[in-house]
């Protein structure tokens, strides 16, 4: 089989009622180069008999079916070792894609050899339809900032470090493959929030990156639903972890802690404020101490640089939740 164009890595827990229709509508990119990845996480609704009727395995789709249920970041990263297209998007099997759209961006990225990820845009689907289908609020702003009244550009992190800041969602990004796996790119393993990491690592080791108003998928967000991000319990504190992991993997390059300090810590910050108001109340007092926990962690140097030019009212908020009481 020669390299398909795209391949797609799709985390399955108990998917049975969308597998097939995902699959079918991805097939509209088939005639491009298609490569369909399943990690299929112990479900028990029958998904993976699903699977294997549905997958072309000429075309070089695969299933992967695990022996303990790991959380979608594993998933994601047992499957990113199986693709074999020019571009990756990471999709989740309950998400509604739109194939004309991947493809457009396919087309930005093949006119563009130094682009390496593009952050696309997405709309939601929601059982609470006065709630609205645009994108969050914030990453609005961050679109039309960086795009005024443009379609789609390319520029570099540095020139646009906002970008950190749009939601670390998997399935708005279409990545060039050989750039990150000669890189660290990843995600964490913890049950939620594993997300945050490939999000940071996707946009920290870019050469460039495109952001287009192209909405490539509608995320269906089902307010009652069972599914582990509405949950309320110690689960929620996996957050932590994950910051922490992108907050190591900052260490290790301490030019890019430095160059984008201001920037992580206000995405921790804001990201700890909505948390903590999904927990429940009685697991407050811990919430806070990992959050003084985490806080605790930035460099010196870096918070003195925060506070005196970069965002003074964060150094403050950093500084009063440290030295409070």
């Amino acid at each position: 089989m020669s390299e398909p164009l795209l391949s797609v890595v799709i985390p399955v827990f108990n998917g049975a009622e969308h597998v097939e229709s995902l699959c079918n509508e991805f097939q509209a990119l088939r005639p491009r180069g298609l490569q369909l990845v399943f990690v299929d996480d112990c479900s028990t609704d029958g998904s993976t008999g699903i699977l294997e009727g549905v997958l072309d395995r000429q075309a070089g789709d695969e299933l992967v079916c695990l022996a303990a249920n790991s959380g979608a970041g594993y998933c994601r990263n047992r499957g990113w070792d199986l693709v074999k297209g020019k571009y990756t998007l990471f999709f989740d099997v309950d998400d509604r894609p739109y194939p004309d759209a991947i493809g457009a961006v396919l087309d930005k990225l093949e006119a563009n050899e130094h682009a390496d990820v593009a952050i696309c845009a997405y709309t939601y689907e929601r059982d609470k339809p006065e709630l609205g289908s645009d994108m969050n609020k914030e990453d609005i702003k961050i679109f039309d900032k960086s795009l005024g009244e443009l379609e789609s550009k390319t520029f570099t992190l540095e020139d646009n470090s906002s970008s950190l800041l749009i939601t670390n969602y998997p399935w708005n990004k279409i990545i060039r493959t050989a750039t990150y796996k000669a890189s660290e790119m990843m995600f964490g393993n913890t049950k939620v929030n594993n997300d945050i990491l490939g999000h940071w690592t996707t946009l920290l080791m870019a050469d460039q990156i495109v952001i287009t108003r192209d909405v490539v998928c509608s995320h269906i967000v089902r307010a009652s639903g069972g599914n582990i991000t509405n949950h309320r319990n110690e689960t929620r504190l996996a957050v932590f972890d994950a910051l922490n992991h992108v907050y190591d993997f900052l260490v290790v390059y301490p030019h890019l802690r430095r160059r984008y300090c201001h920037i992580f810590w206000e995405f921790a910050t804001r990201l700890l404020s909505w948390s903590k108001s999904r927990v429940d109340k009685k697991m407050h007092r811990r919430f806070d101490e990992l959050t003084t926990e985490l806080l605790s962690r930035i460099d010196l140097e870096d918070f003195v640089l925060i506070q005196s030019r970069r965002a003074p009212g964060l150094g403050n908020k950093i500084k009063d939740h440290l030295f409070r009481g």
